[in-house]
């Protein structure tokens, strides 16, 4: 009997060191066959690679979670444009955990086959919008270039001064069957706004003075670029620290959009040191002083 006694003890540590081993398994993800931007979107998709490293993940939660993956991994490359894929996995063991193997097969792109783009309303003349959806029939599809695409659409109407401007229509259609992709873009712009009132709030300076670093005025059609370049300047005078533009749409009044410019003063003096060296004099300390303003009419000393 004492002989079988070392025996029964190795057999219950190889037996407690095997379940260890399946409560934490180490398991690595191998990914072959695609480029590295679709590989990125797989992992960001792909549900075992995300819970990999978890506490308590035992063998039989690894296989259903390998299971899902292809499902996954279809998910995470249509945007690209594929929707037909051969996936080929594997899940191996070996004494360091598992490995999830997945080779992939892209398979034809979807193309496009339909594009039905309309600017409706009143900037259905204006020729800003002309060739302003980069995309055409026998692309291939990919569905980040469509959003990027539609969103840019609507900014560049928002600050041309369409302020109501509006998707009616926004479909992207996919038969994967056939490979081919629908799109239905139409925006309706609604009216053009021109400039109202410009109001600068502040206490520090005269108006009339602020009114120099205009360069458009109420009745001018609107123009966001307009606004992020007089707030520029306001910046760059350093009689602010910040300004903020407000856009008052709840105020508009026959097609005027009235804008609030909010002016934090910047301290009244600026200091700065440098430290320098001259081959007359040596090192030397040199002081900046700067009085922002004195009065209301933009001096400075």
């Amino acid at each position: 009997m004492q002989l079988n006694l070392p025996l029964v003890w190795l057999i219950l540590v190889l037996s407690s060191t095997n379940v260890f081993a399946v409560e934490h398994p180490q398991v690595q993800v191998e990914i072959s066959g695609i480029d590295q931007e679709i590989k990125d979107n797989i992992l960001a998709f792909l549900t075992l690679y995300q819970f990999r490293n978890q506490n308590g993940l035992d063998a039989e939660r690894l296989r259903l979670l390998h299971n899902k993956a292809p499902e996954d991994i279809r998910n995470a490359i249509q945007p690209f444009g594929y929707f037909n894929p051969i996936i080929h996995s594997d899940l191996l063991s070996n004494n360091k955990g598992w490995i999830a193997r997945y080779r992939i097969e892209l398979g034809p792109p979807v193309k496009i086959a339909t594009v039905d783009f309309r600017i409706l309303g009143p900037a259905s003349t204006d020729k800003m919008f002309e060739h302003s959806l980069p995309i055409k029939i026998g692309d291939n599809l990919n569905q980040t270039v469509y959003e990027k695409a539609k969103q840019h659409i609507l900014n560049r109407a928002l600050e041309a001064g369409y302020l109501n401007a509006i998707y009616v229509r926004h479909e992207l259609a996919v038969d994967s069957k056939a490979n081919t992709a629908s799109i239905h873009l139409w925006i309706n712009s609604g009216p053009q706004f021109s400039f109202g009132q410009i109001r600068f709030k502040q206490n520090i300076l005269d108006p009339k003075f602020l009114n120099r670093y205009l360069d458009f005025q109420a009745g001018d059609l609107f123009h966001q670029e307009q606004l992020t370049k007089l707030q520029s300047r306001l910046i760059a005078s350093e009689y602010f620290r910040q300004v903020e533009v407000q856009i008052k749409q709840d105020d508009i009044q026959d097609n005027r959009v009235p804008v609030d410019f909010v002016l934090t003063p910047n301290l009244p003096n600026r200091y700065r040191t440098g430290i320098g060296f001259s081959t007359d004099s040596g090192p030397r300390i040199t002081l900046d002083w700067l009085r922002r303003r004195i009065g209301h009419q933009g001096q400075h000393m």
